[in-house]
């Protein structure tokens, strides 16, 4: 566990190119463009407990992906 933190926190320290290759070796892509250091960080950290600890479930993840449907379809006053 203090391996993930460390390397967790060691985030904060490096340059934006160096962020932009660990994005890299995470998601096998570029970063989006205009990403602010402080997402960059985040998403890498996801990553980062992810690895170490499993990801969301395939049930969760298609939840995820219904309701992003319904407040893209402006049905988003339901969750109220």
């Amino acid at each position: 566990m203090a391996d993930i933190e460390s390397e967790i926190a060691e985030l904060e320290n490096l340059t934006s190119k160096e962020l932009h290759k660990r994005w890299r070796r995470f998601y096998q892509a570029e970063p989006p463009s205009g990403l602010s250091r402080d997402l960059l960080v985040r998403a890498i950290a996801y990553k980062i407990q992810e690895r170490a600890h499993g990801g969301l479930s395939n049930p969760v993840k298609r939840q995820l992906r219904a309701l992003a449907g319904q407040l893209e379809a402006g049905e988003g006053d339901k969750f109220k």
